[in-house]
């Protein structure tokens, strides 16, 4: 028979272990933002940041590419530590080195053990995906992490937590996803979905708490919604625009799209990390159990919407970001349920291959972007080309802008990140920098990408058609020469085509 001393040393023993595997989940989450930390004060900003950061100094509540809170952290990170690159991406790394954390207690949340918390909360901070939402000044960082709020929110009302703060999760969490992407709108689907269709949760769609919540999230970010909508070009028709269709692909085309969809995100998630989250599909949670059915819906909804879209535009590999939380989530569930069946793929040198897979390429980006030493294919095509390689966003603006200044002459940019670049890097002494559609003759240099980029529109940059190439005259400054910073530089004169009169005028 079992006294109540080994009650209480088993119970104290097991309070131990808990504590262990949290203090260790915090640990590796506070060591890696610290790294994170350092890198972001060290590389530059990329285009978009660059662009981000041109948001946040005129706030509004409609932008033209996406919600404001990507412009409104920016704004909160510059005002405390300057225009410099640690400011802009503060509260992005503070933001996305909380996910790690946030994952681990939603796993607790939902009934697993503390070994696959701990194991859910490494992967999310290791991955490629959780690597650059923690150092980058990305909107999928807000958007990640109100997700993830309010998902913890909804799983610890489920498993019948005390209701006012996790309603409260709910409530900030819906609001801050709907302020930082249009993807944000599928976690309200979601939770809604759930409510009325899970057997589980019908004591809650009974309740006035979940509606309430989710209103109060919902009514916090409709300012903005309509701010945008009223806005000609706002971010919810440029999105959808550039989600959901793209004319002049064939029908072979858009199945290479899905399988280049599927094919991106197995690579975001690693072959054997996919194993986990693929078991967590197939083995659908029972009905009953309201917690995993959320955290089901929650990955399922948006990688299969995301997927149907992939058929109708080219798809980037970041849209179903939301996904990765809720699906690493079930993965560890999976491997906690396979681990007690004795499954051979859940023992632990699966699990440690697993993260080592993940952990292992994005260490490697990340000390490429430091110190570049990886063969990334394409080599500039001209003197006046910088590499086209995909971490290169992230180093050779202040130098161009260096070289373009002692250069004196006007520059015309070529797209938005790249004139964004030029004003965060730009000195007081820097020459005007255009934009294509601006009504201005002039010789000087048009600055695009490099050859063969195609942003977001689908289609590749060139100097406007009432431009014609010059050749450089004179000096050229050899910052000018091989850029670092993946750009082309064209030597252009222009002269827009003067305005036709009406017949018999004049």
């Amino acid at each position: 028979m079992t006294g109540p001393d080994e009650v209480a040393g088993a119970t104290g023993g097991a309070g131990a272990a808990r504590s262990r595997h949290w203090g260790l989940a915090l640990v590796l989450a506070a060591t890696l933002a610290a790294a994170r930390l350092a890198m972001a004060a060290a590389l530059e900003l990329s285009p978009d940041e660059a662009y981000y950061w041109t948001w946040s100094l005129e706030p509004a509540l409609a932008y033209a590419d996406h919600p404001p809170m990507t412009a409104w952290l920016v704004l909160a990170g510059t005002s405390l530590l300057g225009p410099t690159e640690i400011g802009v991406r503060l509260w992005f790394v503070v933001l996305g080195g909380a996910l790690g954390p946030l994952g681990y207690a939603v796993v607790r949340a939902a009934g697993g053990g503390p070994p696959a918390a701990l194991l859910v909360s490494a992967a999310i901070g290791t991955s490629l995906l959780g690597s650059a939402a923690s150092l980058l000044a990305t909107p999928e960082t807000p958007l990640a992490f109100g997700w993830t709020v309010a998902l913890l929110g909804l799983v610890r009302a489920a498993a019948g937590a005390p209701r006012t703060s996790a309603w409260a999760a709910v409530a900030f969490g819906t609001a801050v996803a709907l302020l930082s992407k249009l993807t944000g709108v599928l976690l309200p689907a979601v939770a809604i979905g759930w409510l009325l269709v899970s057997p589980g949760a019908r004591n809650l769609r009974r309740s006035p708490w979940p509606w309430g919540a989710l209103g109060i999230g919902i009514a916090t970010a409709l300012p903005a919604a309509i701010a945008d909508l009223r806005a000609a070009g706002g971010s919810i028709a440029f999105q959808l625009a550039h989600g959901l269709w793209a004319p002049g692909i064939g029908f072979a085309e858009r199945l290479a799209n899905v399988a280049a969809y599927f094919g991106g995100q197995l690579g975001l998630l690693s072959p054997l990390v996919a194993v986990g989250v693929v078991a967590f599909f197939h083995r659908r949670p029972p009905a009953d159990d309201a917690p995993a059915s959320l955290l089901w819906l929650a990955a399922v909804v948006p990688w299969s919407a995301f997927g149907a879209a992939s058929l109708l535009a080219p798809p980037e590999a970041n849209w179903p970001a939301v996904a990765h939380v809720a699906g690493l989530v079930g993965a560890g569930l999976a491997v906690e349920r396979a681990a007690r069946r004795g499954a051979r793929w859940a023992s632990a040198p699966w699990i440690a291959a697993a993260l080592a897979m993940q952990a292992i390429p994005a260490a490697l980006v990340h000390a490429h972007v430091l110190r570049p030493f990886l063969p990334f294919p394409g080599a500039p095509q001209s003197a006046f080309e910088g590499p086209r390689e995909p971490t290169a966003r992230l180093r050779g603006w202040r130098d161009l802008a260096a070289a373009i200044e002692r250069q004196g002459e006007p520059v015309m940019a070529g797209w938005y990140g790249i004139e964004a670049e030029m004003r965060f890097y730009g000195g007081p002494g820097a020459p005007p920098v255009l934009w294509e559609d601006d009504d201005a003759a002039f010789v000087g240099w048009w600055i695009g990408p490099s050859s063969g980029a195609v942003l977001p529109g689908g289609a590749e940059h060139a100097p406007p058609g009432w431009c014609r190439a010059a050749p450089p005259g004179g000096r050229v400054d050899p910052g000018l020469m091989r850029p670092a910073a993946p750009v082309r530089l064209v030597r252009i004169w222009c002269k827009p085509a003067a305005p036709q009169l009406p017949a018999g005028s004049g």
